[in-house]
């Protein structure tokens, strides 16, 4: 499940991408606000999601996870070591506490697979078992609770960093394995739906809360993701460093596939549409194209989104930009 994840961070790159790839004096360049606020709000929603991802992947192997014995099953003690999901981008050091429902993730100083950033800190997920909730994270209706304490990202290049601390909600809405669901032909779908609040604290002393409401189905080598919140797709939204407001939206779903092209495996982006607004400013991503800026309908030949972004005199702009290749 990571692996198909990786190609979320080409929304954050192609948003950024446009944002800042002019010279500061050509009159098509929007602010470095707008730029800055993207690359947040990008950076934030791609941690969070992977922290998602890893709570998860820890959680269904655990046997409070699926009604399947798993990792944590034989002696079933107060608390047990477990391995960590690999030696490069994930937690260093992993506890699981059976009893308790929980996970716990140590980060220390891990590099991300893109070798483009660092994580330091700790995210918790606890499966919440009050009331009638159910006490197995596949069962209908469960609910996880992923808690970011001090998670501190840094960008290798810039050396640049954000700290995040705050709570997600993830509950199972249909019940089943998200990753059984990924792997297995005509598996059913699993959707989780995702809420909560984030403080992010930037370089500079700032810091600002933000809102999340989105949702994800997984089906076989097939993932969509899309706004939990009725009104408008809005997925997040808050303050960015500078004290303006934001809002991003997924106008329509972001549909990432594992595709095979003239025998090459990737896992693309193939359709939907996503927006991050602040200010007077609004800079959009579509998927969907083809080299030549037509949408298309084979998914081989969707290699390619089209950019709209606001210049600075306040006029639209748009270009095409190629993402993936079939050789």
């Amino acid at each position: 499940m990571k692996k198909i994840f990786l190609n979320l961070a080409i929304l954050a790159f192609a948003t950024v991408f446009v944002l800042s790839s002019c010279k500061k004096n050509d009159e098509e360049v929007t602010t470095e606000e707008a730029s800055i606020s993207s690359s947040d709000a990008s950076t934030a929603r791609e941690e969070g999601d992977q922290a998602i991802n890893e709570a998860s992947s820890y959680t269904e192997n655990s046997s409070f996870g699926s009604t399947i014995a798993r990792i944590d099953a034989p002696a079933n003690p107060d608390s047990i070591t477990v391995t960590a999901i690999d030696d490069k981008g994930g937690a260093k050091t992993a506890y699981a506490y059976p009893k308790q429902r929980k996970v716990i993730l140590k980060f220390d100083n891990s590099e991300s697979k893109d070798g483009q950033r660092t994580r330091t800190g700790t995210i918790i997920a606890q499966l919440d078992t009050t009331g009638t909730n159910p006490k197995v994270w596949s069962d209908q209706g469960a609910v996880l609770k992923v808690i970011f304490v001090n998670l501190k990202v840094t960008n290798i290049a810039s050396g640049k960093s954000i700290l995040i601390n705050g709570e997600h909600i993830v509950t199972n809405v249909t019940g089943g394995r998200a990753i059984y669901a990924l792997i297995t032909p005509n598996s059913s779908k699993v959707s989780h739906s995702i809420s909560g609040t984030m403080k992010a604290a930037f370089d500079g002393g700032s810091e600002r809360n933000w809102s999340i409401s989105r949702k994800r189905e997984f089906e076989y080598f097939k993932i969509t993701l899309s706004s939990s919140n009725v009104e408008g797709g809005i997925v997040e939204t808050g303050t960015n460093r500078f004290g303006t407001n934001f809002t991003n939206k997924i106008v329509t779903p972001i549909v990432i596939e594992r595709l095979t092209c003239t025998n090459k495996t990737q896992n693309r982006i193939t359709s939907g549409k996503y927006t991050h607004e602040v200010g007077n400013k609004t800079n959009t991503i579509e998927f969907g194209y083809n080299v030549s800026g037509t949408m298309v309908s084979e998914n081989c030949s969707k290699t390619s989104a089209k950019i709209t972004y606001t210049k600075r005199n306040n006029t639209q702009g748009e270009f095409i930009l190629t993402l993936y290749r079939n050789f």
